[in-house]
């Protein structure tokens, strides 16, 4: 619209009676890329308010690249535009994009004509933000249990776990399994063989533990402390999580090795990011790993394919990632002080 000096002030006295003129800058030519719920409100105005000459002049290819880009349609209506534009034309074209646009604002809950966003300055997200996870994920996250854990000398914490109503905890500078009960305090502690970086939970009464520039995987039971049988890696072994028999663990920095419980090898793959030894988590059919330096949560099949990848500016320095029985996917973010929850999917955030 912007090449289209005769229709641009149009389009800018249609955005100022509407209450829009803050999505485009005409004088410094700039139309900011503000989000999924820019792009929704941007195509309320159009779907609502824009017609005749203003509504003919709509490039659908662009700004239906937009809107995916954004998040604000799946790729399918993507397709089906961009099809609709080359066999039936632009009008049509836009039609169908702004049918998508409404039923993905049906589908997430939000009705055209609602409330406006609220930017805020820190790191917290928006209530607005807030209530559309709500209304797709189901669920409030409240705080269960706060305590101060015993202050233990010369303590380095790489990883933590709860089981059977006990914290967990990896001591790297101590080598040994920390225990505390739910309610923090002090229980005992496991002497390991090396340093610890990572832990997952098998049952009730055993964990999976990896070592630093250790090859191998030992199961440690926790109420007697004994070590099973060692399960062998094919190189220095970082982050682990047990999954339905399944032990996924990134080898080298470089590769992620699927195995069972003797250690036979089920699946490898390469990491498309590298020095990732504590970011890796799964679900029943999904691995979550991190690109901590870019802020980039990535998720694969449990055969390396490539499913989708989600990232945030308000989640720098991911220390570590973990998943629920739904599949959604929780962040714990060093420099913020805070945790993101990602849907299953990828497309949604709290």
């Amino acid at each position: 619209m912007s090449e289209n000096s005769a229709l641009l002030p149009k389009f800018i006295v249609a955005l100022s009676d509407q209450g829009y003129q803050r999505f485009v800058d005409p004088i410094n030519n700039i139309y900011p890329d503000r989000g999924r719920k820019f792009g929704q409100e941007y195509f309320e105005f159009l779907i609502n308010y824009m017609k005749g000459e203003l509504a003919d002049i709509l490039e659908p290819l662009q700004i239906c690249a937009y809107l995916y880009r954004n998040r604000c349609i799946e790729l399918s209506d993507k397709e089906a535009i961009e099809a609709t534009q080359v066999s039936r034309g632009r009008t049509a074209a836009c039609q169908e994009m702004f049918q998508a646009v409404k039923q993905e604002l049906e589908r997430t809950g939000i009705l055209l004509g609602s409330t406006k966003q609220r930017y805020h300055s820190d790191s917290t997200i928006s209530e607005e933000e807030s209530v559309k996870f709500k209304s797709y994920f189901q669920f409030d996250v409240t705080l269960r249990q706060k305590f101060q854990l015993q202050p233990i000398k010369y303590s380095d914490i790489r990883d933590v776990i709860i089981t059977n109503d006990q914290l967990v905890f990896a001591d790297y500078a101590r080598n040994s399994l920390l225990i505390y009960d739910i309610n923090g305090s002090y229980n005992r502690e496991i002497k390991l063989s090396s340093n610890p970086l990572s832990i997952s939970v098998i049952n009730e009464d055993d964990v999976a533990v990896s070592y630093y520039r250790g090859q191998r995987i030992e199961i440690i039971n926790i109420n007697t402390g004994k070590v099973k049988p060692k399960i062998g890696t094919s190189g220095n072994t970082g982050g682990i999580s047990y999954q339905n028999g399944l032990i996924c663990a990134v080898v080298d920095d470089q590769n992620i090795d699927v195995m069972n419980m003797t250690g036979k090898p089920i699946q490898s793959f390469e990491c498309p990011v590298k020095s990732m030894e504590r970011c890796l988590s799964t679900n029943t059919d999904s691995l979550f790993f991190t690109d901590s330096f870019n802020a980039i949560l990535y998720c694969c099949n449990l055969n390396g394919s490539y499913r989708w990848k989600f990232t945030y500016d308000k989640m720098p320095n991911l220390t570590e990632v973990t998943t629920d029985r739904d599949g959604n996917v929780y962040l714990a973010c060093y420099d913020s002080n805070n945790v993101i929850v990602v849907s299953s999917d990828g497309k949604y955030r709290k």
